[in-house]
C-alpha cells in the first residue's frame, strides 16, 4: 500500500510492502524552499522558473498569469507562482473588479521574463486610499483657477482643481508633492505632509513656480 499527497507547499508520500510479519516502510518528500524580499516560502519543485508577486502587504488580492487565475495573495501580500516558463514575458495582472472601492492600484499588470532556474519579484502595489481635500493657492494667496491640471507625484494620480482652488486627492502619502498647470499654461509645484492635513481641516497649500516646493507649514512660517 502507498499514499501520495501533493499540495501548494510540496509533495509527501509513503507506504509499506511485504508480508504481515515482515513489512518494510518508506516515506519521502519533495519540494522547494526559498526566500525573496524578506519572505520565506515553501513550494513544489521548481522545474523552470518562478515568480513572487507582491502587493505591498495587501492580502486576498486575486492574481492572474497569462489570463489564467493563479490564486490570491496571502496575509503578507505575497503569491508564489512556482511554474513560470523561462525567457517568456509572462503577463501578471490584478483583477480590479473584486477589489474594494477604497484601494488604489497604480499598476494593474506587468510583463516579466525570468531566466531558467531563477526567480523574480513582481511588485504590483495595492494601496489603501487615504483621501484629502485641500485648497491650492498661488504665491499671492489667490486660489488656482478651476480646471487647472494637478498631478499627485507620489501616486501618479491626475486630478483637477475645482471651484475656489479645492483639490481632492485619493491616495494620500506621508509626504505629498503636487505639480499643477493652469489653463493659461502657468506651472507651479506644492507640497504638504499628511500630518499637516490631519491638523487643519481647511488646509491651504501654496503652489510656487519652479524649484522644490515648501510644505504648507513652512510656507505659513515664511508668511508670518
Amino acid at each position: 500500500a502507498s499514499a501520495q499527497y501533493q499540495g501548494r507547499h510540496g509533495m509527501v508520500q509513503g507506504g509499506l510492502f511485504g508480508a504481515a510479519a515482515d513489512t518494510t516502510h518508506w516515506a519521502g518528500a519533495s519540494g522547494s524552499l526559498g526566500a525573496m524580499d524578506g519572505y520565506v516560502f515553501a513550494a513544489n519543485r521548481v522545474t523552470d522558473g518562478f515568480a513572487l508577486v507582491s502587493t505591498d502587504g495587501a492580502p486576498g488580492v486575486p492574481i492572474t498569469v497569462n489570463h489564467q487565475p493563479a490564486g490570491r495573495t496571502d496575509g503578507q501580500g505575497y503569491l508564489l507562482v512556482p511554474n513560470v516558463p523561462a525567457y517568456y514575458p509572462a503577463r501578471y495582472a490584478i483583477d480590479p473588479l473584486s477589489l474594494p472601492p477604497d484601494v488604489h492600484t497604480p499598476e494593474l499588470e506587468r510583463r516579466v521574463a525570468v531566466a531558467r532556474g531563477t526567480g523574480t519579484l513582481v511588485r504590483m502595489p495595492v494601496l489603501r486610499m487615504r483621501t484629502a481635500t485641500l485648497t491650492l493657492v498661488d504665491a499671492d494667496g489667490v486660489p488656482l483657477p478651476p480646471g487647472s491640471a494637478v498631478m499627485h507625484e507620489q501616486g501618479q494620480v491626475p486630478t483637477v482643481v475645482g471651484w475656489d482652488g479645492v483639490v481632492y486627492l485619493t491616495a494620500l502619502h506621508t509626504h505629498n508633492t503636487l505639480a499643477a498647470r493652469t489653463p493659461d499654461g502657468r506651472e507651479c509645484r506644492a507640497a504638504f505632509d499628511a500630518a499637516e492635513h490631519a491638523a487643519q481641516r481647511d488646509l491651504r497649500v501654496v503652489c510656487r513656480k519652479g524649484g522644490t516646493p515648501p510644505s504648507a507649514a513652512s510656507a505659513a512660517g515664511e508668511a508670518l
